[in-house]
């Protein structure tokens, strides 16, 4: 479309930004990502009209010839930088050029003058003289070995700080690892905590799910209960309609016989006066016709009676149909107000169902979201699993490198020391080869003094030449022996810094893996903290319509349940009050055996720091002993020391007489002889002495290392001691809080104990009242059973009467007396059975009430029970919390048992060593004083 409009080139945003970027420099940052917007800014920059391009969903449109204008203007700036390019390239390689001109121009004046130094040195006599006496002298090459040493030595130490304070800055990378490692397994610990109430949650949610499907089954088994009452009360109304259209029909018939009756006395009212005419005219037939009058009029008596008994019947009946017709009128207005609550119970039970299903899907779906965030769990407990495994490996490897470091620091010790002893035995070399360079000088002006000497000066001189050689050899080998520990000292320490280098760029591979996953779960929990939100909220709403449903479904469970369901509820929830009592009772015994024995562990670790306080009296008594044996050492040095410049003296005294005595060796050969001897006797006493002046200089060099050393591990012990001491009075604080938690769970208790008894009274009290409840309906269960009972015999006797009366009408004796007996008898009964239809309806009154009265006793038991429940279930969640609280609690208290017996046994181990140190120190002041007075035997042997 757009090329269509006249816009034919076109570009990627991408590749128009990074080609023609160099046409606007630094109006985009680095790193900027929307390529849109970075090239509509290259293109506002360029002050392009805007007819002359288009700006599309992922291209740019420019029409014919923009872009020839803007390629010549890239190749322009790119002219411009090429040169400006060249440019400093031609410098650079001309200043190069320059330097080593400069460089050839000074080596030419150098070797010119070094050349003419040569020249000028080449036939010096002097020059010739050292030429020809340097070999022999290795003196020299001894100082630029060493020389060269001490540069290599120079060399290590700078090495040495660099890897010290790389080391440094690894121990403070370590230490921020640890401190974010500490971070995240908090913030994983409230994660778990929050995953905890999220499944207390789930859980709660399932259990009032299951408690509304038990509602609903209840519910339903009400409806049909309800059904069978609404069809049993149809059943009722269609027998009492019977019974209404058998009474009607009965109705019918006695009016039939009453109007059979009132024709048969107009009838009779006719012959009555066809029979008085009869009697006028005929007198004759008087008497016949007085007795059938008599007859007649008996007869009429009897049917005036039958018409009045009739006629109460009738009345009877009317009172009846009119109550009949009440009791239908009641009955079909129960039956419109069933039908209606049986309508409301059914849009409830739709409602409910819609709810349950709902409420199933919400729970289904909670479900499923549950299963992926447990999954995410297991997967973030396995990478925090792995994270801790490489955290460990890191802190094994930086004890490794600071194990390393401790060595190198050692290490670096013992090169100082050497290096100490070659500087000292350099010197001892140097004042060697100056006494000899002195005696030979000697030797020479004896030799030019004395030219024509005899033999025996040729013998001396020979002897003084070998020992010469002698020495000469004995300082190579000590050089090669120097330069060997050298060399090994070096590749050592190039082998240490490499291992060192090596961890180092494995920490950073580590640290560098470690914060890529911290940023994972970081982020990863920020997930599940919005997904935790969402769930919550979800709850909430679910939460409130269980609860709308659960106070409808309260309100029909208080019409519907029964007072022995309640019964065995509570009875349920006794005994299971009872198991958690007996629960508590063994928790609390178990923990109160953990403190004893708590307890007995802070008694021995009061024990075990007041040993190691008398070790560390004995080892500072042990210290003080030997600072006084090393006094008395340098004491008997200082003797030894100036007994030796006595016997320098001595020496001095003894050379000199020694060239008295060369003056006069021709007249004296056999003292000269003997005077030889003993110069030989004192010079080798004189080395013996160096050798053991030399040894018991180590002796007491090695003897302070060891002290050294003493302090070092005392200062140790000491630093332990404090550690301890602060871990016991942690201890102390937390045996304290402790107790006083064992106090606040023991206020607990008696109130769980308090609460325990009042629900038990109240539980009896209740129970009470049931009974008696349930012992008046019993009696009047009885009552209406004998009332029952009584009018089937009172029904039963109307039915003989009836019967008798319908077989006297039949008979129709002339007994009318016993037919008004019967008919008393008669009226007796039905009012009798009215007397006690009114006993059952009091009866049925009193029932109702029994009934309404009960119904609210089990609202008040369920009311009670809700409390009760909710009351237990904080107190519950209470104990819970205190629970967990204390088995923290205890276990931080392992944790710190366990670092005082590790403590414990690194403080015995070092002092199995200071004991071990002492004794070997012990032997070695007892060598030493040994060398000593052999030493001295030696001096006075010599004097």
């Amino acid at each position: 479309r757009i090329c269509r409009q006249g816009y034919p080139n076109r570009i990627v945003f991408h590749e128009f930004k990074t080609r023609y970027e160099i046409l606007t420099p630094g109006v985009i940052p680095q790193n900027f990502m929307d390529a849109r917007k970075a090239c509509e800014t290259i293109l506002t920059k360029l002050d392009l009209d805007k007819n002359t391009y288009r700006v599309g969903m992922s291209k740019v449109f420019f029409k014919s010839g923009v872009l020839a204008n803007l390629e010549e203007e890239r190749d322009k700036i790119l002219y411009k930088y090429m040169v400006v390019f060249q440019a400093h390239v031609r410098g650079n390689i001309s200043r190069r050029r320059y330097m080593k001109k400069t460089q050839l121009k000074t080596a030419v004046f150098v070797i010119q003058r070094n050349l003419k130094n040569y020249f000028e040195l080449r036939y010096w006599a002097w020059w010739r003289l050292f030429i020809r006496i340097k070999p022999l002298l290795q003196i020299t090459r001894q100082e630029d070995e060493m020389r060269i040493k001490e540069d290599e030595l120079k060399r290590a130490k700078d090495k040495m700080e660099k890897a010290e304070v790389e080391v440094k800055d690894l121990e403070s990378r370590v230490n921020q690892l640890n401190e974010e490692r500490h971070n995240f397994l908090s913030k994983m610990e409230q994660d778990a905590d929050a995953l905890q109430d999220l499944e207390e949650k789930y859980t709660s949610i399932t259990n009032k799910k299951n408690e509304l499907e038990e509602i609903i089954s209840d519910l339903e088994i009400q409806l049909q209960e309800e059904d069978q009452r609404v069809k049993s009360s149809k059943e009722e109304l269609k027998r009492v309609e019977s019974n209404l259209k058998e009474l009607d029909e009965i109705k019918e018939k006695l009016e039939n016989d009453n109007q059979k009756f009132q024709l048969d006395k107009v009838q009779l009212d006719a012959k009555l006066a066809n029979l008085e005419q009869d009697l006028a005219l005929q007198t004759d037939t008087a008497s016949k016709l007085t007795k059938d009058k008599k007859n007649l009029e008996d007869k009429l008596t009897d049917a005036t009676t039958k018409l009045q008994s009739e006629e109460e019947k009738v009345k009877q009946l009317t009172k009846l149909k009119s109550k009949n017709d009440g009791n239908l009128q009641e009955f079909l207005e129960r039956i419109a107000q069933l039908e209606k609550i049986k309508a409301e119970l059914e849009k409830e039970r739709t409602r409910l169902e819609q709810l349950v299903n709902s409420l199933k899907t919400q729970i289904n779906e909670l479900q499923l979201h549950v299963g992926n965030l447990e999954s995410q769990i297991v997967k973030k407990d396995k990478e925090i699993s792995i994270l801790s495994t490489k955290f460990e490996e890191e802190v094994l490897k930086r004890n490794d490198i600071e194990r390393i470091l401790r060595e190198l620091q050692s290490m670096h010790d013992e090169v100082k020391e050497e290096l100490e002893t070659a500087l000292s035995g350099k010197q001892k070399a140097e004042k060697q080869s100056k006494d000899l360079a002195h005696e030979l000088e000697n030797l020479r002006s004896e030799l030019e003094q004395s030219l024509d000497t005899t033999a025996v000066q040729r013998d001396i001189q020979s002897k003084r030449e070998s020992e010469v050689q002698i020495l000469k050899r004995n300082l190579g080998e000590e050089a090669e022996k120097h330069e060997l520990v050298l060399a090994e000292l070096k590749a050592r320490h190039n082998q240490l810094v490499q291992e060192m280098n090596d961890q180092l760029d494995a920490l950073k591979k580590t640290k560098a893996s470690l914060e890529k996953n911290k940023s994972q779960l970081e982020s990863s929990k920020s997930g599940l903290t919005d997904e935790l939100t969402r769930v919550n909220t979800f709850k909430g709403d679910i939460e409130k319509k269980l609860k709308q449903t659960e106070i409808n479904l309260s309100e029909a469970n208080t019409k519907l349940k029964k007072s022995e369901e309640e019964k065995q509820q509570l009875s349920n929830t006794y005994q299971k009050l009872k198991k958690e009592y007996d629960i508590y009772v063994n928790n609390h015994d178990q923990i109160e055996s953990k403190l004893s024995t708590i307890e007995s562990n802070f008694n021995k670790a009061n024990t075990e720091a007041s040993e190691l306080r008398e070790q560390l009296q004995d080892t500072t008594n042990a210290k003080v002993s030997l600072q006084a044996k090393v006094s008395e050492l340098q004491r008997l040095l200082t003797s030894e020391q100036e007994k030796f410049e006595e016997e320098e003296q001595n020496r001095t005294i003894i050379t000199q007489k020694l060239a008295d005595l060369q003056k006069v060796i021709d007249q004296i050969k056999v003292d000269n002889i003997n005077i030889r001897q003993q110069c030989e006797d004192i010079e080798m006493a004189k080395k013996q002495t160096q050798k053991e002046l030399e040894n018991t200089v180590q002796k007491l060099q090695d003897s302070e290392l060891k002290y050294s050393k003493l302090d070092k591990s005392k200062k140790k012990l000491q630093g332990e001691v404090d550690d301890l001491n602060l871990n016991l009075d942690r201890e102390r604080q937390n045996t304290a809080t402790l107790e006083k938690k064992q106090k606040k769970f023991d206020q607990m208790l008696a109130e769980e104990k308090a609460n325990f008894d009042r629900v038990n009274k109240e539980k009896e009290h209740m129970e009470k009242n049931l009974r008696q409840t349930e012992a008046k309906v019993m009696t009047l269960t009885k009552q209406i059973d004998e009332l029952t009972a009584s009018l089937e015999d009172a029904d039963k006797q109307k039915k003989q009467v009836q019967q008798e009366l319908s077989g006297l009408l039949e008979t129709k004796d002339d007994q009318g007396k016993s037919f008004h007996d019967l008919e008393k008898q008669k009226r007796s009964l039905e009012n009798q059975l009215i007397e006690l239809k009114a006993e059952k309806e009091e009866i049925e009154d009193e029932l109702q009430i029994s009934e309404d009265t009960k119904a609210r006793i089990e609202i008040t038991l369920n009311a009670l029970k809700s409390n009760y429940d909710n009351e237990l279930n904080s107190r519950d969640e209470a104990l819970e919390e205190v629970r967990r609280s204390l088995t923290k609690q205890l276990r931080e208290a392992e944790t710190a048992l366990e670092e005082e017996r590790k403590s414990k046994l690194l403080s015995f181990s070092s002092k199995k060593k200071m004991e071990g140190e002492v004794k070997s120190l012990q032997e070695q002041l007892d060598d030493a004083l040994k060398a000593k007075d052999d030493y001295v035997k030696q001096i006075k042997r010599i004097s």
